[in-house]
């Protein structure tokens, strides 16, 4: 089980998306926002 912080204000929306595939790519299993 791995998981992150992720503030999605920091970055801009357009890139919400992509991030969060690359999260899941990555294994990450759980995102607190």
């Amino acid at each position: 089980m791995l998981g992150v912080c992720y503030y999605p204000e920091h970055w801009p929306e357009a890139w919400w998306v992509e991030d969060a595939r690359r999260m899941h790519d990555l294994g990450i299993s759980y995102v607190r926002i």
